[in-house]
């Protein structure tokens, strides 16, 4: 008895390092597992961060290029061309400070009561078709007088109204005025090439002007408009009626639209530059 118990502890001693070693090796074995199963994981969770982050900053990414693709393409689609509206003139509607006006006494009343002192104005009372191209009657920027040659030479303009006709309506040849009214238009045109030049219709008269008998008649009147839309036509000119803003149901001037029957008042003068700033 005394022998075996003098044998026990190295017994014991070496089934406990039996043990702790089978332990270690265990726990060597579980920590060289989870060393690869983690390299595993390493290798395939991408560089910076989360998958889910990258993807959103991914689809962030996408949606700010697509955005700028499709702007950009827009863009280059409305370098082609579109099919909308062409866009209005430079000048405005109720812009006139691209325009003449030339004629006679008519047309000195637009000039004063029109309401539109930046257009040009290049008139004279008594002033026809003849005169205005052989006597100095209107007023040059210099102060001189001059033709309305001298006149169109002093800077380009790009629309031209010309109302004539009033003072020639006695004149016995139609023909004649026809002729005249071409040989000015030949010169506005010479001077002025790249302008657009409207022929305004002779405007009628009151009917108590108009009974007074002639030459101021309306149907006089309508005699020699049809030369002054010849004369339009053969020149390569617009020719423009105003008068469906200015008569009445019988084709005259109402009795309050001209202190004497021809020459109009404010009212008047202000409705035919409305025609004319809504027709041309």
């Amino acid at each position: 008895m005394a022998e075996q118990k003098a044998t026990s502890p190295p017994i014991r001693a070496r089934n406990q390092q039996s043990v702790i070693s089978a332990f270690c090796v265990c726990a060597a074995v579980a920590v060289f597992v989870w060393i690869i199963m983690t390299g595993l994981s390493f290798e395939k969770m991408p560089a910076g961060g989360d998958d889910s982050s990258v993807v959103a900053v991914d689809k962030n990414e996408s949606k700010v290029k697509k955005d700028t693709d499709s702007n950009d393409d827009s863009s280059g689609d409305d370098s082609q061309g579109d099919d909308s509206e062409p866009e209005e003139p430079e000048h405005g509607p109720a812009d006139f400070s691209d325009a003449c006006f030339i004629g006679d006494s008519r047309t000195v009343g637009l000039s004063y009561n029109s309401g539109k002192p930046m257009a040009t104005f290049y008139c004279a009372t008594g002033l026809n078709v003849s005169s205005v191209l052989d006597e100095a009657n209107i007023e040059l920027d210099n102060g001189n007088m001059g033709n309305i040659v001298d006149a169109l030479k002093q800077r380009q303009f790009a629309r031209i109204y010309i109302n004539f006709g009033i003072n020639e309506v006695g004149w016995p040849d139609v023909d004649s005025f026809q002729s005249e009214y071409e040989e000015l238009l030949n010169a506005v045109i010479t001077h002025q090439p790249d302008a657009k030049i409207y022929v305004e219709g002779i405007i009628p008269v009151t009917a108590s002007k108009d009974a007074e008998g002639y030459p101021f008649t309306n149907e006089n009147i309508r005699t020699f408009n049809v030369a002054v839309k010849a004369a339009a036509d053969k020149c390569g000119c617009t020719y423009i009626d105003v008068s469906p803003a200015l008569v009445d149901a019988n084709g005259c001037l109402p009795e309050d639209a001209a202190t004497d029957g021809i020459h109009m008042t404010k009212d008047y003068l202000e409705k035919w530059i409305a025609y004319l700033e809504q027709n041309t």
